[in-house]
């Protein structure tokens, strides 16, 4: 079986354990969260406003949560639905191109359909990080809420590639519970004053004041992003943040939690057993449609834990 994903990624990787990874996992994932919201609303409002002339929340559909007590009926009477709301943005599309006022439309609509993505990708981040919080369970549901409206109105298909079909929705992969984790040695050095982080005077989980530098890329020393509103010559209290250097990978392995809780598959393989299965006949090629965020969610699933 093909399977792809980073092990690796630029960036704050979480403490390993204790109070201080809790509180950068609820600190990380209520941001995700409240990133997929600002980002869903923008989606929803090009579309009701903008796309669909002032369509009021009772007259759109939206995502809505439906687990597998709500039964195959239920996923294809809003399979129905979508369908429906799909037809009406094509009308209007072409009444838009009538009245020479296409390539407007498209540009909405395509900010519409990047926003909608984005906020799904953001709340299953969200997700894995607060998988382990009390907020878990709401953070699921939102997850397949944004599921729904983006592939209800914007459609998905799977990718085929050198002659394998693979599953590549984020929603899905979010529910198989497995990720990916290294075995490195490196030295640690300090954020802050570049010496080794074993023996320099900054712990971690305190703050310290730092003067606020870029380098000739923009890359902030406080930060370590190149599009923050952090001042240079201002002074900012940070904590430090561990730096690795002279990385050397021994192993990557599949683990249950991964300690970057982002590290997780990005497409995995689906075999010609299961599409044969589900279509009734082998695909050779062709474009296939994906409605599973259409339907009724399937559950959880992990090589440690079959099913929660």
């Amino acid at each position: 079986m093909r399977i792809g994903g980073y092990v690796a990624r630029w960036g704050q990787i979480p403490p390993p354990a204790g109070p201080a990874r809790r509180y950068f996992l609820e600190a990380e994932g209520f941001a995700r969260l409240r990133l997929s919201s600002q980002l869903y609303s923008k989606a929803f409002q090009i579309i009701s406003i903008e796309l669909l002339g002032g369509r009021s929340l009772a007259e759109m559909p939206v995502g809505a949560y439906c687990d597998r007590l709500g039964g195959l009926l239920e996923s294809r009477v809003r399979l129905a639905r979508w369908r429906a709301a799909s037809a009406e943005l094509d009308r209007r599309h072409h009444q838009a191109i009538r009245l020479g006022r296409g390539s407007t439309f498209r540009k909405l609509l395509a900010d519409a359909e990047a926003a909608a993505r984005s906020s799904v990708q953001a709340a299953v981040d969200a997700y894995n990080y607060l998988e382990d919080d009390e907020a878990a369970d709401f953070v699921h549901q939102q997850v397949h809420n944004i599921g729904e409206f983006a592939s209800g109105y914007f459609g998905c298909k799977m990718l085929h590639e050198d002659g394998a079909y693979l599953d590549t929705c984020v929603v899905s992969l979010m529910h198989s519970r497995w990720g990916f984790s290294m075995g490195f040695t490196s030295t640690r050095g300090c954020s802050i004053c570049d010496g080794d982080l074993e023996d320099c005077e900054h712990l971690l989980g305190h703050r310290y004041p730092v003067l606020v530098l870029k380098d000739e890329g923009g890359r902030c020393n406080v930060c370590d992003f190149d599009d923050c509103d952090h001042v240079v010559g201002n002074t900012q209290s940070v904590q430090p943040r561990a730096i690795h250097s002279n990385i050397d990978l021994h192993e990557v392995s599949m683990v249950a939690r991964p300690r970057d809780p982002l590290l997780r598959p990005s497409s995995m393989e689906i075999g010609h057993v299961e599409l044969t299965k589900v279509l009734g006949r082998r695909p050779v090629g062709e474009e296939l449609e994906c409605y599973r965020c259409l339907g009724p969610c399937e559950g959880f699933s992990s090589p440690w834990v079959s099913e929660r």
